[in-house]
């Protein structure tokens, strides 16, 4: 599987962008997945909401000691965050840390309040298997504000609904939001998705697409962060955003959780 790298922000990001109506389905192979996607047409989340205590952004250390955003995640436990693998592939760990979601922002916050990584686990190296688990320096103080999300307990159906979440672009290449977003999107069946992005870059066993209803999307930045689902009372990471095309305009591709909970509980 071949993806066109975007190089945003300083940092190498691995992008995500996508979108069709309904299931309709898209006549028109796009010629290019982008790996690192923010999200398009969502809503900002307010800085005093804490619906969202799971979020987390990963940032890369400058030279001049600065923290720079590219890519999301989510809390899976104390000391154990959940991210797509291409968001450290290739990266110096030591200068790769992470924020919880303190107040939906990415603004300047001390350094102390950022969690270095200790290691990474990934289920195989492959184009496919894009997800991985980031072992902490040290434990994340929760609060009301700051939690752990659960796994889910059943695959999800074609037609569910889910929220992403992120900090990336607003469209293709534009600006990253300084505010958390969050965007409504539905999971779109597999053999689309097939007809869409071919075999070689979707695997309907470890993936599902997602599009919004009005052009709602991921994009650049994205990329890690969860797309989310009730079960019961409870909020539960159902994927996290991997790939796409055009932002707004192509079916987005994330990984299905589903397919690996046995695999992160054996790690938990």
């Amino acid at each position: 599987m071949k993806f066109m790298l975007i190089v945003t922000i300083g940092l190498s990001m691995i992008c995500q962008c996508f979108s069709m109506d309904g299931f309709q389905l898209n006549q028109t192979r796009p010629t290019t997945i982008n790996k690192s996607l923010t999200i398009v047409n969502g809503d900002v989340v307010p800085t005093d909401s804490a619906d969202f205590y799971y979020m987390v952004t990963l940032h890369s250390l400058n030279e001049d000691g600065s923290l720079f955003f590219y890519c999301g995640g989510a809390i899976l436990g104390p000391d154990v965050v959940i991210t797509a693998y291409h968001c450290l592939e290739g990266e110096d760990l030591s200068k790769v840390f992470i924020r919880p979601n303190y107040d939906n922002t990415i603004n300047d916050i001390p350094f102390e309040l950022y969690y270095g990584i200790l290691d990474i686990r990934i289920y195989e190296k492959s184009d496919i298997h894009d997800i991985c688990l980031v072992y902490l320096d040290k434990l994340i103080e929760f609060s009301d504000r700051i939690g752990s999300i659960s796994l889910p307990s059943e695959e999800i159906e074609d037609g569910a609904s889910v929220d992403v979440l992120g900090f990336g672009f607003l469209w293709t290449d534009g600006p990253i939001s300084m505010q958390l977003r969050v965007a409504r999107l539905i999971k779109q069946p597999d053999f689309i998705c097939i007809q869409t992005w071919g075999t070689n870059n979707f695997d309907d066993n470890y993936q599902f697409c997602t599009d919004g209803p009005m052009g709602e999307d991921s994009c650049q930045g994205d990329s890690g962060g969860p797309l989310v689902l009730m079960e019961g009372d409870k909020d539960v990471i159902a994927g996290i955003t991997v790939a796409g095309g055009k932002c707004g305009s192509d079916y987005a591709i994330n990984m299905k959780i589903f397919a690996y909970v046995d695999w992160i509980q054996s790690l938990l």
